[in-house]
């Protein structure tokens, strides 16, 4: 049964919060970044670098050694706002005319549930695109609301980590060439970071399936299909880095390696700037969808990431 237009302001009103935060959480990039929530507009990054130098405890004074440094990332978000409007008069000689009720008082949008449930998919997989490849000087409506994180890691390059493979063997990504790709971005990880438990190596759907079928194809006695969960796979040898495939980066020939704790998210969530309402306006004579949010992400120590692409 349709939810009627007297209880949808409420039904939506009671749960806004886990819709909204179902809607900006929605992508499956998220697997692999930190959320920061509280973000209105702009925020830092507060970032601590350390270093320990032990002196001689066998001497008596005051031997001052080792550093505490505070520094500064900015998270920049760009505010997001989807309206659209359904006439449910459109839909009495279609397939969803049966349930359209148009009595005086009886206001009903058939499958408004489903109507909602598509566009919390949809800002899902616009949002999933933005995070990899937003560019706000692109002038394409989805991605130019906040800089993607290939953008803000290109825009870092002589800090990031280069990766390079023989130019002659890699115009394209293939099944040949993948795993010697892969391997190069692995092997470009700092030392000190593999033993952490949250190092992984990001691309694109499209080239982590040549990667799998290239782990199989080469029957090396390393490939377990019951390790690949979610688009995920451990490193062959190192459990704790894990190969990740993010729509986000299709079509992208980029490969990243980075700590999740190092690539932030950035949205509010624990304010009331969000908005997520679904109601039928009695002024227009139509049913509304309003969404509105921020959203951003930034990277805190670009010197801890690995990055690939193909020559030009």
């Amino acid at each position: 049964m349709a939810i009627s237009a007297t209880s949808l302001t409420a039904y939506v009103d009671e749960t806004r919060i886990p819709l909204i935060g179902k809607t900006v959480m929605a992508p499956r990039s998220l697997d692999v970044l930190t959320m920061q929530t509280g973000v209105k507009g702009k925020a830092a990054i507060n970032l601590l670098t350390n270093t320990t130098t032990f002196g001689n405890g066998a001497a008596c004074g005051w031997n001052e050694a080792g550093t505490s440094a505070l520094s500064q990332r900015e998270i920049v978000t760009g505010a997001i706002k989807i309206n659209k409007a359904f006439c449910d008069k459109t839909l009495l000689n279609y397939w969803a005319g049966y349930d359209v009720k148009v009595a005086a008082g009886a206001k009903t949008l058939p499958f408004e549930q489903e109507f909602i449930n598509a566009e919390v998919e949809g800002v899902g997989n616009a949002l999933e695109v933005a995070i990899w490849q937003g560019d706000v000087s692109s002038g394409t409506a989805n991605l130019s609301k906040f800089d993607g994180l290939i953008k803000i890691i290109d825009a870092a390059s002589a800090s990031t980590i280069n990766v390079t493979v023989d130019p002659s063997t890699t115009s394209t990504i293939t099944t040949s060439n993948v795993i010697t790709i892969v391997d190069n971005v692995f092997n470009g990880i700092p030392s000190d970071l593999l033993d952490k438990d949250d190092v992984y190596i990001v691309m694109g759907i499209d080239t982590y399936t040549k990667y799998i079928q290239a782990l199989r194809a080469a029957n090396l006695y390393h490939y377990n299909p019951n390790d690949n969960d979610n688009l995920e796979y451990p490193y062959p040898g190192f459990m704790n880095v894990k190969v990740k495939g993010v729509k986000g980066l299709n079509a992208t020939n980029r490969v990243f390696a980075f700590r999740k704790s190092n690539v932030f998210y950035g949205t509010d969530l624990e304010n009331d700037h969000e908005v997520f309402k679904f109601w039928y306006s009695e002024d227009n004579r139509e049913f509304r969808l309003a969404i509105e949010f921020v959203a951003g992400v930034q990277i805190a120590f670009p010197d801890q990431v690995v990055r690939f692409k193909l020559p030009a």
